[in-house]
């Protein structure tokens, strides 16, 4: 056993009790690892320490050897009347979740419900337990418990994000605007579009006629397309007849 400390006045105890209380508080520091089942431990042990000392002379204890306020040795107690029956061992609660369980505070219907849900093997946080905390506030009920302690999490969370505002109406400025703006892109379209086609005509009697023109030269070509001294061949009609039509295009 390490030497404690004497910062507490263990000389004003009696020796069967200075004995005891140093054990006790021997185990205490020893557990002080907090694991679960530790937490429930301490909380006897402090128990036990106050009943044998008195409440003045525990508060003394409690400040100089573990340097905790009287409220913190309270949680430690809660937590070991609450869960001293339980084998915390086989249960998956967070460390955070335990003390707020055993809360004053803690409505019955939800400790219960935590603890079934421990019980079956859902693991328990302090979120989720604050979540069915909520719901009961605001129903006065407890949801089934095929509703996992996520859902309920998601719940909530969902509830806190605001939804997204509803879309402005547009002033007639605005409208005219997006109007305008519409009908320069439906031009631009319709007028790469014209293009295209003009240049497909223009590289097809290129390539009937294996050269380049100059914008002479092609209207040259292109008049001469109804004369019967020249072999155009299949494509050289096709292409009048798209030429003929982009200039009707054109016209209007």
């Amino acid at each position: 056993m390490r030497e404690v400390q004497l910062s507490f006045d263990y000389a004003a105890l009696d020796a069967d009790t200075r004995a005891y209380v140093q054990e006790r508080a021997e185990r205490i520091h020893n557990l002080a690892r907090m694991s679960a089942s530790s937490i429930v431990q301490i909380g006897q042990y402090l128990g036990q320490v106050k009943e044998r000392i008195g409440h003045g002379n525990f508060l003394g204890w409690i400040g100089q050897e573990f340097n905790w306020s009287e409220r913190s040795a309270q949680r430690f107690m809660r937590v070991h009347e609450q869960f001293k029956s339980a084998k915390l061992a086989d249960l998956e609660i967070d460390l955070s979740a335990l003390y707020l369980i055993a809360a004053p505070s803690m409505p019955e219907p939800v400790r219960a419900s935590v603890m079934r849900r421990a019980e079956n093997g859902e693991p328990v946080t302090r979120l989720g337990t604050r979540a069915l905390v909520a719901r009961f506030a605001e129903t006065g009920e407890m949801p089934e418990e095929d509703v996992t302690l996520d859902e309920l999490i998601k719940e909530r969370i969902a509830l806190r994000t605001p939804a997204p505002p509803p879309p402005s109406k547009p002033s007639p400025a605005e409208e005219a605007s997006r109007r305008a703006l519409d009908k320069m892109r439906a031009q631009a379209k319709l007028n790469g579009e014209r293009n295209f086609k003009i240049f497909s005509v223009v590289h097809a009697i290129e390539a009937l006629n294996g050269t380049e023109f100059t914008a002479r030269e092609l209207a040259s070509e292109i008049l001469k397309m109804d004369t019967p001294d020249k072999d155009w061949r299949g494509q050289s009609e096709g292409a009048r007849r798209m030429l003929a039509a982009i200039c009707q295009e054109l016209k209007k």
